[in-house]
């Protein structure tokens, strides 16, 4: 279900409180790890685009069957390795717990995303 929310602390407001507390690690995690990124509700997403660009480089979304975590399809290819036995999209990674988010795999590929970023 997209969301209506005009930013991500209303979008956050939105969401269960069982799924707030890791989307907003989440978060926190993008914003560290890339912090020039521009936060900003997408296609009723949360949403991190490259300054003076429209497409997200990195989102995030609680979903009704799951949480799902956008990255760009050449870093979800290129660390399948880690991704095995995931819920994988071409350029997602799908948690229908939130029990089973690991924030590790999630800032390895924003690492990643990173890096190929500032290449």
């Amino acid at each position: 279900m997209l969301s209506k929310a005009t930013t991500v602390d209303e979008y956050l407001t939105e969401i269960s409180e069982e799924r707030r507390p890791i989307l907003n690690q989440v978060r926190a995690a993008i914003r560290m790890q890339i912090p020039e990124l521009q936060e900003s509700m997408v296609y009723g997403i949360a949403a991190y685009t490259r300054p003076d660009e429209t497409e997200p480089e990195v989102a995030f979304a609680s979903q009704v069957q799951y949480i799902s975590i956008y990255f760009p399809v050449s870093v979800v290819e290129s660390k399948k390795h880690i991704l095995a036995g995931l819920n994988v999209g071409k350029c997602c990674v799908r948690y229908r717990s939130v029990a089973k988010v690991d924030l590790a795999i999630v800032r390895e590929l924003l690492l990643e995303t990173a890096r190929q970023y500032r290449a």
